[in-house]
């Protein structure tokens, strides 16, 4: 016999039949209920998520609407002169003492408003890459109901498959 004309029954894929065709499509529907479960944990963790935010920004936003509907009437305080004077002299003594004792530490609080500028500058570029990763988030999610689609044909294809098969 010649090496190069027998076929290993090995090596010859076998020919489909209704029962792999049956298993490959529970295998796919597993697949695709899979997915679907973990997609859906995901867009149950990112609502949680805007939901905390949206309470947080509402109780900054009641809180500040607090403090402007507070307002101070000045012009009902009434001081004497010598009250005033008294208050400019304690107030500023110690301001002279402290601007001529802290002279030499204005560099350092210039260092640290510059850094304090940074941080709200990283807070900003933060909120900014959450809203990129949301929108990313989102074309996932649309990305990954396009392929369950795509899946859910490609069952029915092969369901029409097996069932011309089985009429044959």
């Amino acid at each position: 016999m010649n090496p190069a004309t027998t076929l290993d029954p090995e090596a010859v894929t076998p020919r489909p039949s209704a029962e792999r065709l049956a298993e490959r499509i529970e295998q796919v529907a597993e697949d695709r209920e899979d997915s679907s479960k973990r997609l859906h944990l995901e867009i149950d963790d990112l609502k949680r998520r805007i939901d905390a935010m949206t309470v947080l920004q509402t109780a900054h936003e009641v809180k500040l609407t607090r403090m402007d509907s507070t307002p101070v009437d000045a012009d009902k305080i009434k001081f004497s002169g010598r009250i005033i004077a008294a208050v400019v002299a304690i107030v500023l003594g110690p301001i002279a003492t402290n601007f001529a004792t802290t002279y030499g530490l204005r560099s350092d609080v210039r260092d640290i408003l510059t850094t304090m500028d940074k941080r709200d500058q990283i807070d900003v570029l933060n909120r900014k890459l959450s809203d990129q990763q949301t929108e990313a988030i989102t074309k996932a999610v649309d990305v990954i109901d396009k392929r369950q689609q795509l899946q859910a044909i490609q069952i029915q294809e092969l369901k029409e498959m097996v069932l011309k098969q089985g009429v044959k």
